[in-house]
């Protein structure tokens, strides 16, 4: 059984010039949470012919068959991302589950497009660690293809029974109430603000960290590749900044390279244990 599950759909990613990546929260975090050293497992959804080798350090995947893979246009511009969502997998739920997975030491849910049956987070055994990347909870599509942001009020009480969640200010559209709002419904809550670092919601108070300033080539996956870093220096007993300084160096690595290039190596996430002086 692995003690990291991701549970969300792997993504084909469009790029500008037309070609084509593997992406998705579950790519990115699942890589990142086995260069840390845990075994990890993802419950994910894509068409038959989706390249599952590039995941291929993981060797625990259940897919759930679909007619379809998420597939997402990504387009930045001054910095800020834009995304056109082609196609949806079929949307996961607890009983997707094989039983020997249900008690993981992690679970992440990892939605990038509301695929995540909030059944999860009332079903997997209070021990788990459930960790959250919030972001496929907060888009929507109305107009067409365009993804657009989406800030739901009155019924994220489901999120009451994660232990951490990661969100980015630009998915909360800077909209500093609305995380306070959420720092009252879940125990810990991280905002993520790029390079400036981000803030920690916790027992109601915020505390800022800081990132290494770095330069930037591609920034998509780094959230998702912090959630990871934080969660797995949770469970290993890293208080919440202490988790932060950690996910901050594995993240600011990963946007100096490009696609599932991103990933830390095992030396360069020691080099970040080494470098936090918190730990």
């Amino acid at each position: 059984m692995p003690n990291y599950l991701l549970i969300g759909h792997v993504t084909c990613d469009v790029l500008e010039d037309g070609s084509e990546i593997v992406g998705g929260t579950a790519a990115y975090a699942a890589l990142t949470a086995n260069a840390i050293g845990f075994s990890v497992g993802i419950l994910t959804s894509a068409a038959s012919d989706f390249d599952f080798s590039r995941l291929a350090p993981v060797n625990n995947i259940v897919i759930k068959a679909s007619p379809a893979t998420t597939t997402f246009r990504n387009v930045y511009t001054e910095g800020v991302r834009h995304q056109l969502l082609y196609a949806s997998a079929t949307k996961l739920t607890y009983a997707d589950l094989p039983e020997t997975w249900r008690a993981p030491l992690i679970a992440h849910l990892g939605p990038v497009f509301c695929e995540c049956d909030v059944d999860f987070f009332m079903k997997l055994r209070r021990e788990t660690y459930i960790g959250v990347t919030l972001q496929g909870w907060l888009r929507q599509n109305k107009s067409g293809q365009r993804v657009e942001p989406y800030l739901p009020v009155g019924d994220m009480d489901f999120l009451r029974n994660a232990s951490a969640v990661i969100v980015s200010e630009d998915d909360i559209l800077g909209d500093w109430q609305y995380a306070k709002g959420l720092a009252e419904v879940v125990p810990l809550l991280v905002v993520t603000c790029g390079s400036r670092g981000g803030y920690i919601y916790q027992h109601k108070q915020r505390v800022a960290f800081a990132a290494p300033q770095v330069s930037e080539y591609n920034p998509t996956g780094a959230g998702d590749i912090f959630a990871a870093a934080f969660f797995c220096a949770a469970v290993r007993g890293y208080d919440a900044y202490a988790a932060s300084l950690f996910a901050s160096c594995i993240a600011a690595q990963s946007v100096t390279r490009m696609g599932l290039a991103s990933i830390s190596t095992p030396s360069e996430v020691c080099q970040c244990s080494f470098n936090n002086p918190e730990v």
